[in-house]
Parts: C-alpha cells; sequence; structure tokens
C-alpha cells in the first residue's frame, strides 16, 4: 500500500500531524510498549492457535522486536513509505501463514488496552488542574484509538488484498487446467472418429498439455498395437486365401484325375 493511500484515509480520519496532546504523552507510550507486546505474547504462547506460528521463543523475540519498531511508527504518527512497507509485510505475513483477523484484533486490543491505562493512570501532577489532565487525556486517547484503528485497516486491507491475489491465481489456475483438460477432450475425441473411419494412421497433436502426455503416449501405442493386429489379421487372411486357392486347383486336378481313371476303367471292362 503507498503512502499516499495511507494519506487518503488519514484526510477521512482527520488526522494530520500529532496533536500537542498525542505528542506529550508519545514518552509515556513508548515506555509502556514494552510491557503492552508482554502482555500480548504471554496471551500468543497460552493459545494454541496463535502459538503454533512461532516456532521457539527466538522467533517469538524476533517477533516482540519488529512489533516495537511498528509501534514507534504508529506513536509517531508517521506515513511515510517506510511505515506503509511495514504494514504492509504485516499484511502479507499474516496471509500468507494463514493468521486470521481475529486474532490480530484480539491482539491489538491487548496491546491498546495497556496503552490506555499508561495514559489514564499517569502522575494527575504533571498538570496545572484537572481539567488540563482531562482535555490532554481525552485528546491524546482520541488520537491514539485513531491511529491504532488505521493501522488494523491498513494490515488488515492487505491481508484481504493478498486473500484475494491468492484465490485469482488458483482461479487463473484452474481456468487454464481446464482448457487444457477441454483441448484434450477435443483432440482425442477427433482422433477416436478417425479411428471409427478405419483411419488407422491418426496420431494426437505434437502439442500436447504435459500433464496428458501419458495419455497421448498410450494413445500411439494403442494404435501401432492395433495396427500391427490388424497387420497380421491381414496377413493370415491373405495366407488363408492362397491355401483355398491352392486346395481348390488340389481339389479339381484330383477329380479330373479321378474321372479320368473311371473312363479308363470303364473302357478296360467294355473290351
Amino acid at each position: 500500500m503507498a503512502s499516499h493511500e495511507i494519506d487518503r484515509r488519514m484526510n477521512f480520519m482527520g488526522l494530520g500531524r500529532p496533536t500537542a496532546g498525542y505528542s506529550a504523552i508519545s514518552p509515556l507510550l513508548r515506555q509502556a510498549v514494552p510491557l503492552a507486546l508482554a502482555a500480548f505474547y504471554d496471551k500468543v504462547r497460552a493459545e494454541p492457535e496463535t502459538h503454533r506460528f512461532f516456532q521457539n521463543e527466538g522467533h517469538i523475540s524476533a517477533a516482540s522486536n519488529a512489533q516495537q519498531r511498528h509501534w514507534d511508527a504508529i506513536i509517531d504518527g508517521r506515513a511515510d513509505d517506510d511505515y506503509a512497507a511495514s504494514v504492509r509485510t504485516i499484511g502479507r505475513v499474516h496471509a500468507r501463514i494463514g493468521l486470521e483477523p481475529r486474532w490480530y484484533i484480539g491482539g491489538y486490543s491487548v496491546i491498546l488496552a495497556h496503552l490506555t491505562r499508561a495514559v489514564v493512570e499517569r502522575p494527575k501532577k504533571l498538570f496545572a488542574n484537572r481539567r488540563a489532565h482531562d482535555r490532554v487525556t481525552a485528546e491524546a486517547l482520541a488520537e491514539l484509538n485513531q491511529r491504532v484503528l488505521l493501522d488494523m485497516d491498513l494490515a488488515i486491507s492487505i491481508y484481504l488484498d493478498a486473500l484475494q491475489e491468492e484465490r485469482d491465481r488458483v482461479q487463473a489456475e484452474q481456468a487454464a487446467a481446464e482448457a487444457r483438460q477441454a483441448q484434450v477432450v477435443r483432440a482425442l475425441g477427433a482422433a477416436l472418429h478417425s479411428l471409427a473411419d478405419n483411419d488407422l494412421s491418426v496420431t494426437l497433436p505434437d502439442v500436447f498439455p504435459e500433464e496428458y502426455r501419458s495419455l497421448q503416449n498410450d494413445f500411439h501405442a494403442a494404435t501401432r498395437a492395433l495396427r500391427t493386429a490388424v497387420r497380421a489379421v491381414a496377413d493370415s487372411v491373405e495366407s488363408l486365401s492362397a491355401g483355398s486357392s491352392q486346395l481348390a486347383i488340389a481339389s479339381e486336378d484330383l477329380a479330373t484325375r479321378t474321372e479320368r481313371q473311371a473312363t479308363n476303367l470303364e473302357r478296360t471292362v467294355n473290351e
């Protein structure tokens, strides 16, 4: 997500440069983030659905450090390219590993709750009076919530975009596979039609989908075997025909000799 898209959303939310009240509590928020992250990762360890995404404690520590840097950007109110890249990474990683938004939102609620308490419970003696304390607190918490919600919106939007890209990719692959299958069915149907018309020389196209290459080879092997069988039958028929002709000639010759012998015998008897 580009930084100009972040600016567009910030404008809609009425967010700009950090307000004085928000800037005043920024040091306090930085101090509270490590404890908030520790509480969050305790939740992660306790929940099997989230703990399974981490290989070991070193993995959790690295993720926590990355989270710390990202929360520093939120606290600073940054909307630059580095922040956009960080949000994009978070959204795409969550999509790749299959982390459902409910765990992401739940984790942010844990962190935000800790930060909110840190702001509300800070010493009031830092302010001239209660009214000043309440005004700064309200201003700071309102902006903190907006910036956290903005960050969640950006990450989840990227998460959803990544899922849509994956769905589009899968659908495109399925469409391509169906097209290849249809190509094979058409080619095979035409070849079988030719076989039915006694064309034993028919072959499937040379350009054939790779996943159906074995079918092409089997078809060609079958037609070769069929041609061999037909030739063998033809040779047998030809041989049988030749034998029948010879038998007919021999039979005719035998009949002629028999008739001649009978005639000779009849003459001998008459004499």
